[in-house]
């Protein structure tokens, strides 16, 4: 029976998207990043419930948790990147926002600054290259 490095020892960077995203091919291409260096937190919405607490208090709870549990967990991560994407369904469905995916990114910044003190914080948008495409672009988003 094959056997397959599956358990990350020590990952470098916590990378908080959301689910609808696939975000493997630009960590690797455009941040250097090999799939053990990555702890992530992959659930609908990514960080948004980060900006949004007294509309979904229960995921921001959640949400606050678990990076707190993989900082713990891993000491070897010294950078948080948290990554929005435009047109996310949770905006849509459970916020009922539409097209504040990149703003929210300066709250979400400020809250993971808090969270995750000392360690380097990093924003994200992805968005498509043109409209209706499949392939997206990612854009650092600094505060």
């Amino acid at each position: 029976m094959p056997s397959y490095h599956a358990l990350r020892k020590e990952p470098k960077v916590l990378l908080i998207c959301c689910s609808q995203l696939s975000y493997e091919e630009w960590a690797k291409h455009d941040l250097r990043l090999e799939p053990m260096d990555v702890q992530l937190i992959s659930i609908p919405g990514g960080p948004a419930a980060l900006a949004h607490r007294h509309r979904v208090p229960e995921k921001y709870s959640e949400l606050k948790k678990d990076i707190k549990l993989m900082l713990k967990k891993f000491p070897s991560i010294h950078t948080v990147i948290a990554v929005n994407h435009e047109d996310c369904g949770y905006y849509e469905e459970v916020l009922k926002f539409k097209g504040r995916e990149e703003i929210d990114l300066g709250s979400i910044a400020r809250k993971l600054a808090i969270m995750a003190s000392g360690k380097n914080i990093e924003t994200f948008f992805a968005k498509p290259i043109k409209p209706g495409s499949e392939k997206l672009e990612f854009q650092q988003i600094v505060f």
